[in-house]
């Protein structure tokens, strides 16, 4: 495990400010990307997500918002937890 400290350029902190993201490139290696797609592609098309304690609010064909994910499987929690 690497032990070093990253910080935000002031462009990315603004970007944060603004919009409540930043993208960070080459965080996570092809199959970490892979295994979280396909939970969340999972859990987009699982229509009983109430005994996962997992809720989804649709906002169209393509916008969900989804509560509570890191429930729905361990690769979205690894990722939450990703250094």
């Amino acid at each position: 495990m690497r032990n070093e400290t990253v910080s935000l350029t002031p462009a990315q902190r603004l970007h944060f400010d603004i919009y409540g993201f930043v993208l960070l490139e080459n965080v996570l290696n092809e199959d970490e990307i892979q295994h979280m797609k396909g939970a969340l592609y999972r859990m987009k098309a699982d229509e009983n997500l109430g005994p996962k304690r997992v809720y989804a609010r649709w906002h169209g064909e393509h916008h969900v918002l989804f509560g509570n994910l890191v429930e729905y499987d361990p690769a979205l929690l690894e990722y939450a937890a990703h250094p």
